[in-house]
């Protein structure tokens, strides 16, 4: 009985048992020392007067133990407690300091909270994200509001500083029926930096800077632009507002069209003479994504300016302006090479080119501004579908050279679905221009353009498409159908190399633009 008191009361950890074990011990101790004196007299005990000595000394000091024991440990629980509140208030110290985010930050000034906040904007909730050509949501958006912000920006040694960008190589080798048309060139098509810089978790800047065609000057065909560069502010984690200038909410190439993210060389035709790709604007935008997968953007911002100038012949005062009132679609020509007295205009036959529209926010003007709106609904994994509309009550933004050919109130109507399953991924279009115009102008007051794409991927590098396109543009060389065979090989998600083969049929073709041919390209971007 000795044996197995001293084996109890001394071989258990003490610092080790729960509070409630440790009091449940101290009684055993108590019990041993007022009831062994009775068990020794009683005959229960058989042991003599200095074992009993012994065990008494062993069940005092154990009993002293407990109570140390007892009094450390709730010492150490206050000041585990202290230490807590401590840490508590030093975190909330260097939050208010510094904010959430490191010196490299979680949230790229185009990644995962641009505009499109890990509610993410292409994809995962982006508020334009779309789908990459080979099946993936593009490297571009966590939720940017233009995807990505675009994409890429990373996080460089400057903190929350972000640098991005991409750019592109094509070779065209086109065969014209008449060879004046033929396309035989190897260019550096654009060359693109994106900066961004995020402030906090809910405010951002994006900017882009473009080159195209490699060299800018006198004779030469580049230009260098600055196609983004707003301001982004999220009041929530469903609503995004910006202002500034940004890339329209419309189509599928507009907003998200680096290289890697879609098949062949070239923009496809729809979304260049009817959408004119690459189309920005400045002014204020707003985002809203709700939990059903649905997106609505709503942006007011400047408008297109259209002049399709005269059907008849006009004077100028060359002393008034260098250049004759614009051609078809709004292009500038010069008279002459040098431009004295009085010259006489060329008429033309009233074509309306959208993509020369664009006035690029280049002392745009503002006398019409334009509203653009689209829904998106990305709630089920590899489906996007959506449509845009937009309206401006005058092309011609109050431009009165006096012309016969005018272009007032015009609307645009867009729809498109992006669907990926597997290796199989499909493209599909349409988009619409409904202008209100008189004179020669009248012909191209209804300009559209659709097309089809399917697509298959081997493996993760390797995929094949073909795509036909229908277009009915605002001059003669732009109402064509067209098909384009190829294949894209990615390197990584974000290098890629490209062929394809083209075939251009004119639906009116008195000048031998008809062609056939071939283009290689390589893409990146970062």
């Amino acid at each position: 009985m000795k044996s197995l008191i001293i084996k109890t009361l001394t071989e258990a950890p003490i610092e080790a048992l729960t509070k409630a074990n440790r009091r449940v011990l101290h009684m055993v101790a108590i019990a041993c020392f007022l009831l062994t004196p009775a068990m020794v007299s009683s005959g229960a005990l058989a042991a003599s007067d200095s074992e009993f000595q012994e065990l008494r000394k062993m069940v005092q000091e154990l009993k002293s133990k407990l109570e140390k024991a007892e009094q450390r440990l709730e010492k150490m629980s206050r000041d585990v407690s202290g230490n807590t509140q401590a840490v508590e208030a030093a975190s909330a110290a260097i939050e208010s300091a510094h904010g959430e985010h490191s010196a490299h930050g979680e949230h790229s000034a185009h990644g995962e909270h641009s505009a499109h906040g890990k509610h993410s904007a292409h994809g995962e909730h982006s508020a334009h994200g779309k789908h990459s050509a080979h099946g993936k949501h593009s490297a571009h958006g966590k939720h940017s509001a233009h995807g990505k912000h675009s994409a890429h920006g990373k996080h460089s040694a400057l903190g929350n500083m972000a640098i991005g960008g991409f750019g592109e190589l094509h070779y065209n080798n086109l065969d014209a029926d008449d060879s004046a048309h033929d396309n035989d060139e190897l260019d550096f098509h654009r060359f693109v930096l994106h900066f961004g810089y995020e402030y906090s978790d809910n405010l951002r800047f994006f900017s882009e800077l473009e080159l195209e065609h490699a060299l800018v000057g006198d004779d030469q065909s580049g230009e260098i632009a600055l196609e983004q560069a707003f301001v982004e502010y999220d009041f929530d984690a469903r609503n995004t507002g910006r202002a500034g200038l940004f890339l329209l909410p419309v189509g599928i190439m507009n907003e998200e069209h680096e290289p890697p993210t879609f098949y062949g060389v070239e923009r496809n035709p729809v979304e260049n003479v009817i959408i004119p790709t690459g189309w920005w604007a400045g002014g204020v935008g707003f985002t809203h994504r709700a939990d059903n997968g649905v997106t609505l953007d709503l942006a007011v911002h400047e408008g297109l300016e259209i002049d399709p100038g005269d059907s008849t012949a006009r004077e100028i005062d060359c002393s008034t302006s260098v250049n004759a009132p614009p051609a078809a679609g709004g292009t500038a020509r010069t008279v002459t090479d040098v431009c004295t007295g009085t010259q006489v205009t060329t008429p033309n036959d009233g074509e309306v080119q959208i993509r020369d529209g664009r006035q690029m926010t280049a002392n745009a003007k503002a006398d019409d501004l334009a509203w653009t709106g689209r829904i998106k609904y990305t709630g089920m994994p590899g489906l996007e579908l959506a449509a845009t509309v937009q309206y401006q009550s005058d092309l011609a933004q109050d431009n009165d050279r006096g012309a016969d050919n005018d272009v007032k109130d015009a609307w645009l109507y867009e729809t498109h679905a992006v669907f990926n399953r597997g290796p199989f991924g499909l493209r599909a279009l349409y988009a619409r221009w409904d202008i209100d115009a008189d004179g020669a102008a009248k012909e191209y007051d209804e300009q559209d353009g659709w097309y089809l794409e399917p697509s298959w991927k081997f493996g993760e590098s390797f995929g094949v498409f073909a795509r036909y396109s229908d277009v009915d543009g605002g001059r003669s060389r732009d109402q064509f159908d067209q098909w384009t065979l190829g294949f894209n090989y990615w390197l990584s998600d974000d290098t890629v190399l490209k062929a394809d083969y083209q075939e251009r049929d004119h639906d009116n073709d008195d000048e031998g633009r008809d062609f056939d041919g071939f283009n290689l390209g390589v893409g990146y971007q970062f």
